[in-house]
């Protein structure tokens, strides 16, 4: 129920908000990620209509297939992190081998077509370090197929970014402040520690002070 959750800290990007619930009831923390653009410092590195074709029905909403969600674990990490996650490896693997020419075709338009079919036939073959390897050449193919159709468009995004970067630093508030107040032996030096450990899922840093009252 909606009314269980609370929102505890919330984050703004450009073209991407990261909000953090947490359980009333069992402290429980949910971490929730929305893009709403596909980009990277403001330079787009996925065809959102190829994402659209690949949709399929899930329920009462649509969500992406095998295959262009592959597309995505696959850039999205190697662009923001240089890496891929271990526990995407079984995910892109079985698009690459059961859905390979889609999955290129897709990588292709970000990538070009040569370097995108190395990349496939890598994950195929579960070589991740060969893949994890390609991060320079993936930035640059971004940056090159941002730059050359349209270098006026890349510029504005790229000037977004650093606006919506500079406004979330600045402007939006993403702290909690906790107050425990007890006599000597009630506990708090220990409620505080798990509380620390607690958030330190979703805060990136956490600092606890003491203080005496004098009374």
């Amino acid at each position: 129920r909606r009314w269980d959750w609370q929102l505890l800290r919330k984050l703004r990007r450009f073209g991407f908000a990261s909000y953090w619930f947490v359980h009333r009831a069992t402290s429980e923390v949910l971490h929730i990620d929305v893009w709403s653009r596909f980009t990277w410092k403001g330079l787009p590195w996925i065809d959102a209509g190829d994402i659209d074709l690949h949709r399929i029905r899930h329920g009462s909403f649509y969500v992406a297939d095998e295959v262009a969600e592959a597309a995505v674990l696959l850039l999205k990490d190697m662009i923001q992190t240089g890496s891929v996650r271990d526990k995407y490896f079984g995910r892109i693997e079985a698009a690459a081998t059961d859905s390979g020419d889609a999955l290129g075709a897709i990588l292709a338009k970000t990538l070009g077509g040569p370097f995108a079919k190395s990349l496939v036939k890598a994950a195929a073959a579960e070589q991740w370090d060969q893949v994890r390897g390609a991060k320079a050449k993936i930035r640059r193919a971004v940056l090159w197929r941002s730059l050359f159709p349209n270098p006026l468009k890349a510029l504005l995004g790229f000037g977004c970014f650093l606006a919506g970067h500079a406004a979330s630093v600045f402007v939006s508030g993403g702290g909690a402040f906790i107050v425990l107040i007890g006599p000597d032996g009630s506990g708090k030096s220990t409620v505080a520690a798990g509380l620390a450990d607690m958030l330190s899922r979703s805060f990136s840093a956490t600092h606890v002070y003491h203080a005496r009252f004098g009374v």
